[in-house]
């Protein structure tokens, strides 16, 4: 192949696997291909609410719930690490103050939360008051989120 896409594929997997999945990219890339990997910096999401200590707690918390939910600002040493050249760093996010930004939270962390509150980490009446809060930040125009990501390319020779 001369181009190979990867999709937030690293912060799925642990660190053990980082030069497997390396090492797979180059053997399916031509000489001279070029690789482009996108992936999240959990831990540099950002979500504009009033109760900052449990918003921080619940970021730490959804970060930590990936297996590698750092991995997005690691990557150009993965792929340098791994050979390949003109390694080159592109941040990305996605953000936003309205109702799509509402629901993408929504289906990003409610499940992860309720496991959050099954293991003991957050209680459901923490969450209960901090999603009550988060929706009334929407319904007054209130709302920021922002989900930052690194779009890491590089070439195979």
């Amino acid at each position: 192949m001369e181009k190979q896409n990867l999709t937030t594929g690293f912060q799925n997997v642990d660190n053990s696997q980082h030069q497997f999945l390396m090492k797979f990219l180059e053997d399916v890339l031509k000489p001279g291909g070029r690789v482009v990997i996108f992936d999240f910096d959990w831990d540099a999401m950002v979500i504009a609410h009033g109760d900052k200590a449990l918003t921080r707690k619940i970021v730490r918390y959804a970060s930590d719930s990936f297996p590698n939910g750092r991995v997005g600002p690691e990557l150009f040493h993965l792929m340098r690490e791994a050979g390949f050249t003109n390694v080159r760093v592109q941040p990305s996010s996605y953000s936003g103050n309205d109702r799509v930004m509402q629901d993408i939270t929504k289906r990003v962390h409610e499940g992860i939360l309720q496991t959050g509150v099954s293991t003991g980490v957050l209680t459901q009446t923490e969450i209960a008051d901090w999603w009550a809060a988060f929706d009334k930040d929407v319904s007054e125009g209130n709302l920021f989120v922002s989900y930052q990501g690194f779009i890491v390319s590089g070439t195979n020779d």
